[in-house]
């Protein structure tokens, strides 16, 4: 297990470089603006989500390349432990680019205010609870169909993350008032939501697990 995770962090060892980069690009952004934390914070949001995003992409995609799942199953190597280790490195890569990205806003505030600042935990589990779901998703038909299948709903979910917001704003869905009155209307404040949410989404990831490893088991490679 433990060589396996090493495998996926070693192939996408170019994609640290580009979250350091993004990572400084939003410092740079920041104290130009004029020290808005709204425009550190959401930035931080959207880095954690991309670079996330790309490092699974990059160390799923240079193994489809190098048809590395058909030699793993030639070792003596147990299916579910192959599949366990995509979900274990999906969470080690949301930790370690989330650790970057609260590592430089801090940083970056620190520089412009004197003091220290740490992105909402609410947002972050917003953002691990985005993730969840989207590689929920992913993972049962990466197992099933293989990689190229699979790539095609990963786009697409990327696409409609990153539109939905100007789309909603532009039907006047999202605002001030409609985001109060949509949490109004729950009865548990929106800390304790948000955490609510994150923990039916690891529900979501463990039955995403479940049907992963039946996929696989069955697959014929």
């Amino acid at each position: 297990m433990y060589n396996l995770l090493i495998k996926d962090y070693l192939l996408q060892k170019k994609v640290p470089i580009i979250t350091i980069s993004l990572s400084i690009f939003m410092c740079i952004i920041y104290l130009l603006s004029g020290g808005k934390t709204i425009i550190l914070t959401l930035m931080s949001m959207f880095g954690i989500f991309c670079c996330t995003f790309i490092s699974v992409s990059y160390s799923n995609g240079y193994e489809e390349k190098n048809n590395s799942l058909i030699i793993l199953n030639s070792l003596p190597l147990k299916r579910i432990v192959i599949v366990l280790s995509k979900y274990i490195s999906l969470i080690m890569f949301c930790i370690i680019n989330t650790s970057v990205f609260i590592f430089f806003s801090c940083l970056a505030y620190f520089i412009k205010n004197s003091n220290i600042y740490v992105i909402p935990y609410e947002l972050i589990l917003l953002t691990f609870m985005i993730l969840i779901i989207m590689f929920s998703i992913y993972y049962p038909l990466y197992f099933k169909f293989g990689y190229t299948y699979s790539r095609i709903f990963l786009a697409l979910f990327y696409a409609i993350i990153l539109s939905l917001p100007k789309i909603l704003e532009k039907l006047n869905l999202i605002n001030k008032d409609s985001i109060k009155a949509f949490f109004h209307c729950i009865p548990i404040n929106q800390n304790r939501w948000i955490t609510l949410s994150f923990f039916i989404s690891i529900i979501v990831l463990l039955i995403s697990l479940f049907l992963s490893i039946l996929f696989y088991k069955n697959k014929d490679m």
